[in-house]
């Protein structure tokens, strides 16, 4: 995470508090992300393999997928980070984004003009690296040597979201259940739980679940269903994450377990 003084700098540079209000009040992007192939510098370019691709949530209100395509001259990656929480949780992706550095000042400038509701480059022009809001959704495009113009792929990508606005969409995906059995558990015991969600098509939804106080050891997961291990006493915090991995949007809940110290074995008189 980047140092306040340094994020703060930063906001200043780039206008983040003149612009913030862009985002808010148009709806919410809901669109089924294409694959990267698809994009502009990318369709027309062959012997691309898929290097990378995974879907997840790091906290609340937020899921990302990252992709990275190969080929013979460079990498290309994209992180869509998609907000259920509104669009200030994606603006506030972008600066944590851009201060992944160990620099001394973000290495990132306003720019270009146009793109979404707020855009940052690389202060190097030779760094192919950008990262744009747009509403509840933040994008970084690392084109590391790859001869695909990031810009070109980025407008192409923000004309598509422009057509897949709606207003209070990422809220339309609720976890219905989070079943805990049991609530209560000697160290060394099994806990299962179980999480559902309301989505139409439920072949499509990604399900994680973590315990945040990492006292219970996760021994097997079935889609739905997840089996942990006690491993130590205090109460343990689940937090359960449904993902729609067309769209990103996701839900979470949580609960806890208690997990009491194991029973001490009797000795014989």
């Amino acid at each position: 995470m980047a140092e306040p003084n340094r994020v703060e700098r930063f906001k200043q540079e780039i206008g983040f508090e003149r612009v913030a209000a862009r985002g808010e009040g148009r709806g919410d992007v809901v669109f089924e992300w294409p694959d990267l192939e698809s994009g502009a510098g990318l369709r027309d370019t062959a012997g691309w393999r898929r290097v990378q691709d995974f879907t997840t949530s790091d906290a609340p209100g937020e899921a990302y997928r990252v992709r990275t395509l190969q080929n013979d001259t460079g990498t290309f990656t994209v992180a869509i980070h998609v907000s259920s929480s509104g669009a200030g949780t994606a603006r506030e992706r972008l600066v944590e984004l851009a201060g992944r550095t160990m620099t001394v000042d973000i290495p990132y400038v306003a720019g270009p003009a146009g793109l979404g509701d707020l855009a940052v480059v690389h202060r190097n022009p030779l760094v192919p690296d950008l990262i744009w809001v747009y509403a509840n959704v933040c994008i970084r495009v690392d084109a590391d040597e790859s001869h695909v113009d990031p810009l070109a792929f980025a407008r192409d990508l923000q004309a598509q979201m422009e057509k897949h606005v709606e207003p209070g969409a990422s809220r339309a995906l609720q976890i219905t259940r989070l079943a805990v059995e049991p609530g209560r558990v000697s160290e060394g015991q099994e806990v299962r739980v179980t999480v559902q969600a309301n989505a139409p098509r439920p072949d499509s939804v990604l399900f994680k679940v973590k315990d945040t106080e990492n006292l219970l050891s996760k021994v097997d997961e079935n889609v739905n269903v997840f089996r942990f291990l006690a491993k130590a006493p205090g109460t343990a915090r689940l937090r359960a994450v449904a993902i729609d991995r067309r769209t990103l949007l996701s839900a979470s809940s949580s609960a806890d377990v208690e997990i009491v110290p194991a029973a001490e074995p009797r000795t014989k008189e």
